[in-house]
């Protein structure tokens, strides 16, 4: 153990020149969750991850940075990247202003939500990190608006960042108006109304508004014709006919 300890601290100083900073806090750590399987080299790369993307992590009270470090050790035994970790509590912390303590609950929770409908955690931590410049517009409401549109999208067959795609384009009055137009068109009567669709800014609920009016028309995805499928698909925005399909079998 006092070789581990040595070898972790003098790699995590390597990486990161600080040591001095958190070199007791890392072997505490260790300490901790060692009946977890916490090793000091986890502990080591857990805190390395920290360091270099949490800004603040330093002027954190102590009590903070154990809940953050904790958790993120913890998600990493279980498959959670620690990079990705930091990613996300920085992006929580910076960019939607919330604590420390309220992001770190937010990586627990996600995991949580992961094994409730059957995704791989490190799949929607990792959903969580790249849709970031997305959920950026929502504020505080990110973390339930990704929780919402992760949900619709395992039990739709599709991504996140998918959903979040497709419904971007209803969120100027030129875009929605042109789709939508076009849609009603094609399907035979006003299915979809842009300023509903503008004002709806819940991804989630744009993609049952967008579902509902393709099933209203009548006719399921096998009764269309071709030509019908490829061009409703452009017209709702779609990269393709699978994309239409995925669409109006969805559970919103």
């Amino acid at each position: 153990l006092a070789f581990e300890q040595d070898a972790a601290l003098v790699s995590f100083n390597k990486q990161t020149g600080a040591a001095k900073l958190y070199g007791d806090e890392l072997v505490a750590l260790e300490r901790r969750y060692a009946m977890s399987g916490v090793t000091m080299a986890d502990s080591a790369e857990a805190f390395g991850a920290l360091t270099r993307s949490v800004h603040g992590l330093r002027t954190m009270s102590q009590s903070a940075r154990n809940d953050l470090v904790d958790t993120t050790a913890i998600l990493q035994e279980l498959g959670v990247s620690a990079d990705t970790t930091g990613a996300n509590v920085h992006f929580m912390t910076r960019s939607l202003g919330m604590s420390v303590k309220e992001s770190s609950k937010y990586q627990r929770e996600l995991f949580a939500l992961a094994q409730q409908i059957g995704m791989p955690p490190a799949e929607m931590a990792e959903g969580f990190k790249s849709a970031q410049p997305k959920l950026a517009a929502f504020g505080k409401d990110a973390g339930r608006v990704f929780k919402k549109l992760a949900t619709a999208a395992r039990a739709s067959g599709m991504e996140v960042q998918q959903m979040l795609g497709i419904v971007e384009q209803f969120d100027t009055f030129e875009g929605a108006a042109t789709s939508v137009g076009k849609l009603n068109a094609l399907l035979g009567g006003p299915f979809l109304n842009s300023m509903e669709m503008v004002m709806q800014t819940d991804p989630t609920e744009r993609m049952r508004m967008l579902s509902g009016a393709l099933n209203k028309a009548g006719k399921s995805f096998d009764q269309l014709t071709y030509y019908e499928k490829k061009s409703i698909a452009a017209a709702a925005g779609l990269s393709d006919v699978n994309e239409l399909a995925l669409v109006m079998a969805g559970n919103f």
